[in-house]
C-alpha cells in the first residue's frame, strides 16, 4: 500500500471507499493523506523525517510504499473483537488499486533465506550478507518489471547500467527481511524502455538499506546479437570443467568416437591421442551439460604429440554463433596449445 495518497483521489472516490481509506490514512501536508501508524514505526522505516545521517530524496518519499512491517502492528493491535478493522486493512489494497495513486506501482517480497546457501554462505556468518541483499533485490526488481508492466518473460532482457546501494545496518538471520520495490519513474509507463526501481530493505520495521538500479529494458533477439563475442583465428581455448562436455567426432558411416577436448578455437580443436579414434571424422559434436549443442564439420586431422588436431571446414554464421555461445560459458582462453606440440612422421 501506499505511504500517502492524493487527497483529491479520495475525495473523487465513492462514499463506502472514502470512509474504508479515511480509516487508515489521515490528512497531511500538501494536499496528502498519509498512513496512520506510530511514531516509532514511522521513524524506523523512514516513513516521515530523513534521518540525518541517512538523508533521501523527496520523490521517493511522496511515492514510496508501506511495507508490510510497518503495517503489521496496527492489525495486531487491533482488539481481537475488531475483526472488521483488520478484515477492511487486509482488503484495503484491492480498494486502492482503482485510484490513482502516487507513483508507478510497488511490490513487497520476503527474503527466503535458510543460512545454508552454497555461495552466500561459506563461512559461518552472524548476519545476512549484504551481497545476498543485492542478489535478492535483483531477482525482486525482475519480477517487479514482469508484474507491473506488460513486457513479457522471455522476450526481453535487463541489462544493468548503473547500481547503487546504501547500507544503514545489519540484517539479522533470525528475523523476516522485506523487500519493497518502488518506481522511481516520475512518468508511468506500461512498457518502459528503460527502468529505475529502488528497492528498500526492512528488518523489524527499520530500513536497513536501498538498492538503486537503473538498467535499459533489451530486445532478447538484439541482446543475443549484442553479446556475439567475435572470436579471432588465433584465439585459443581450454575448458574449465571438462567433466561438463560432451564430445565425439562422427565418421562418415555414422560411427561416433568419444574424444577429450583440450583447446578449441574457430579454426579448430585439439583433443588428446588416442588408437581408437577414427581420424578420418566428418563432424566434431560438442554438448554442454546436456542442454546446448553445436556440431561442427571437420576438414582434416592430424596427429601431433600427444593430441590430435582437427580442423574445421568453413563455418557459417550460424555455426560461429553457437561456437562463441559455448566458449564463453564453459572456456577459458588460453596460449596456443599447437606450439608444444610436435608432428608426428605419417
Amino acid at each position: 500500500m501506499p505511504l500517502f495518497i492524493d487527497a483529491a483521489a479520495v475525495s473523487a472516490s465513492s462514499g463506502d471507499k472514502q470512509e474504508k481509506i479515511k480509516r487508515f490514512y489521515r490528512p497531511y501536508e500538501q494536499k496528502l493523506y498519509r498512513f496512520c501508524a506510530s511514531p516509532e514505526v514511522l521513524r524506523q522505516c523512514q516513513l516521515s523525517d530523513r534521518a540525518a545521517s541517512s538523508p533521501l530524496d523527496e520523490h521517493w518519499e511522496s511515492i514510496k510504499a508501506i511495507p508490510f512491517q510497518a503495517i503489521t502492528p496496527r492489525l495486531s493491535n487491533a482488539p481481537t473483537a475488531d475483526k472488521g478493522e483488520r478484515d477492511t486493512l487486509a482488503d484495503l489494497p484491492d480498494e486502492l488499486s482503482n485510484l490513482h495513486l502516487r507513483g508507478c506501482g510497488s511490490s513487497s517480497f520476503e527474503l527466503i533465506n535458510t543460512g545454508q546457501h552454497y555461495f552466500f554462505y561459506r563461512k559461518l556468518h552472524e548476519h545476512v550478507p549484504g551481497t545476498m541483499l543485492i542478489e535478492a533485490a535483483r531477482q525482486a526488481v525482475y519480477h517487479h518489471l514482469y508484474n507491473h508492466t506488460t513486457h513479457a518473460r522471455g522476450h526481453i532482457t535487463v541489462t544493468l547500467s548503473e547500481l547503487n546501494a546504501r547500507f544503514f545496518g545489519y540484517a539479522e538471520l533470525m528475523y523476516p527481511v522485506e523487500l519493497v520495490v518502488d518506481d522511481l519513474d516520475q512518468t508511468p509507463h506500461s512498457k518502459p524502455k528503460n527502468i529505475h526501481y529502488r528497492v528498500s530493505i526492512y528488518q523489524r520495521q527499520t530500513l536497513l538499506a536501498t538498492i538503486d538500479t537503473k538498467a535499459p529494458i533489451i530486445d532478447i533477439g538484439l541482446f543475443e546479437r549484442i553479446r556475439n563475442v567475435l572470436l579471432f583465428d588465433d584465439n585459443w581455448f581450454a575448458p574449465l570443467d571438462s567433466r561438463k562436455l560432451n564430445c565425439f567426432v562422427v565418421t562418415h558411416n555414422g560411427t561416433r568416437h568419444p574424444v577429450s577436448p583440450l583447446a578449441i578455437s574457430r579454426a579448430g580443436c585439439v583433443t588428446a591421442l588416442s588408437s581408437e579414434i577414427d581420424t578420418n571424422a566428418t563432424s566434431l559434436h560438442v554438448e554442454l551439460d546436456g542442454m546446448t549443442s553445436l556440431t561442427l564439420p571437420v576438414a582434416t586431422c592430424e596427429k601431433i604429440t600427444p593430441a590430435l588436431t582437427w580442423t574445421f571446414a568453413e563455418l557459417s554464421a550460424k555455426e560461429l554463433l553457437s561456437l562463441s555461445e559455448i566458449i564463453k560459458r564453459a572456456f577459458r582462453q588460453v596460449a596456443d596449445p599447437l606450439t608444444s606440440l610436435s608432428k608426428v612422421p605419417q
